[in-house]
């Protein structure tokens, strides 16, 4: 009996469902009108959306970064052959780019570039004021300071004014999460792409080249800084023993062209030390020579990092909402919203008697 019982109860639950969804059905049936009027609106705001929309300006740049691990295994027991240690790579290879390009300092540098506007140089910074205008923002502002903001094209950026460098700040920000993305397009290669998406072609199109320029600039002043630093004082000091070799050998042609005489034995012993000199300066030079050379092989190793492969060229794609399609989203929305809002006024709010 309880078995039957239960069946009966469900079968009754189904049915009330069924009925109670087939008249939410005909309830929204019967205020069609009100929910086509709706949708023809939001297709109209759509479309003037999309009329009065700013386009956007996108930039894409390519690029991959080099992988020297299968190389560095061969590269460097030639070089452990010689004494010399070429270190391991890879501070800023794979994901480590995309950190480096998002990061404050990258972002500022490029910032702070100047670029060709209109035929006159100005910084990427004060051209990023002028078209989302930021400077426009803060004229009601306060405070003078705030209000007569300027990032003049002259001034050093380590004389920044506390304003200044909070506003920046600010920028830097912004550009990051609204301006540039850097993903990987495929997992299976080695290959990223930088997108800068902005009001304004000139700065989508600088900000990209500038980006990778800086990335590129700051990986190599830090990756080879050490490996510079030993080509620059062996080239020294091959240069100081070329230049002790040059006047050891001087001095044995003037004490031979002072002493004609080859009976005499005291200015014998002078030449004979001026070539002991000769011979000293000789070896050791030839060594540093070697050393030299492969220290210049190692900086020549590690330089190309970054291999662009694609740049932005102009005109720039132009991204904006087309008429049709915001029209058809506008009309999705809002009867999709008429009809949320008849479904909760029919289960939750009753009718007044």
């Amino acid at each position: 009996m309880e078995n039957e019982q239960k069946i009966n109860n469900d079968d009754i639950s189904l049915d009330d469902a069924i009925a109670k969804i087939g008249g939410i059905f005909r309830y929204l049936f019967s205020k069609w009108l009100i929910i086509l009027m709706l949708g023809f609106a939001g297709g109209v705001a759509g479309i003037l959306y999309a009329w009065v929309q700013t386009p956007q300006y996108k930039a894409v740049l390519t690029f991959s970064m080099e992988d020297d691990k299968s190389s560095s295994g061969s590269i460097a027991g030639l070089a452990a052959q010689f004494g010399l240690d070429l270190g391991s790579s890879g501070a800023f290879s794979g994901e480590n780019i995309v950190a480096l390009l998002q990061s404050n300092k990258i972002t500022k540098a490029t910032l702070l570039t100047a670029v060709n506007v209109n035929g006159k140089k100005e910084s990427l910074l004060n051209l990023y004021c002028d078209v989302f205008e930021v400077t426009k923002g803060f004229a009601k502002s306060p405070e003078k300071e705030l209000r007569e903001l300027r990032y003049p094209e002259n001034q050093d950026p380590s004389t920044y004014s506390r304003m200044q460098d909070s506003v920046l700040l600010l920028i830097i920000g912004a550009v990051q999460k609204n301006v540039v993305k850097i993903d990987k397009p495929d997992p299976k290669y080695n290959l990223y792409a930088i997108t800068c998406l902005s009001p304004d072609e000139t700065f989508s199109f600088e900000y990209c080249r500038e980006l990778i320029k800086q990335a590129s600039d700051y990986y190599i002043e830090t990756k080879t800084k050490r490996s510079a630093q030993i080509v620059d004082i062996l080239q020294k000091r091959s240069d100081s023993l070329r230049n002790a070799y040059n006047s050891a050998l001087t001095g044995k042609a003037e004490l031979s062209d002072a002493n004609l005489n080859l009976a005499m034995q005291l200015p014998a012993v002078g030449i004979q030390s001026k070539q002991t000199d000769l011979t000293v300066f000789a070896a050791a030079y030839g060594e540093l020579l070697k050393n030299l050379e492969l220290a210049k092989f190692n900086l020549l190793k590690e330089t190309p990092v970054i291999q662009v492969l694609d740049e932005p060229m102009e005109p720039l794609l132009k991204v904006k909402l087309g008429r049709l399609l915001a029209g058809i989203i506008g009309a999705f929305f809002f009867g999709f919203i008429c009809v949320l809002i008849l479904i909760f006024r029919k289960l939750f709010i009753k009718p007044r008697s």
